[in-house]
């Protein structure tokens, strides 16, 4: 991922909150990955068909940046959507990233649920 920069830090929590909701949803089961999980609601998201989890999940995300961030609303939604257009590499670099965090700090899960 190389050299933390601020933006990095708003794609880390925004990586971070999207992985949350993640491993909730893939819990108890074997799910899709990370990557695929991003690239479907990207996909939803554009056809404008999210459906209700996704929709809370979207709204989840954006409060946990504001928390951090406090964004405008055009500045949020752009880094949410450039998140979203990465390729998968970098997609699985930030998940990746955030395992070794949370096995590192097991204690510290990041954002509040």
């Amino acid at each position: 991922m190389g050299k933390l920069t601020f933006d990095k830090y708003v794609y880390l929590t925004i990586a971070e909150s999207l992985h949350k909701a993640y491993l909730k949803q893939n819990k108890n089961r074997e799910g899709i990955g990370f990557v695929l999980f991003c690239k479907m609601i990207n996909h939803e998201k554009k056809d404008n068909r999210l459906n209700s989890f996704n929709v809370r999940l979207l709204i989840k995300l954006i409060d946990d940046v504001n928390q951090l961030f406090k964004f405008e609303d055009a500045k949020l939604f752009n880094y949410i959507n450039n998140f979203f257009d990465f390729n998968d590499e970098t997609i699985r670099q930030y998940s990746q990233y955030i395992s070794l965090m949370n096995s590192l700090y097991p204690v510290s899960r990041g954002l509040n649920n």
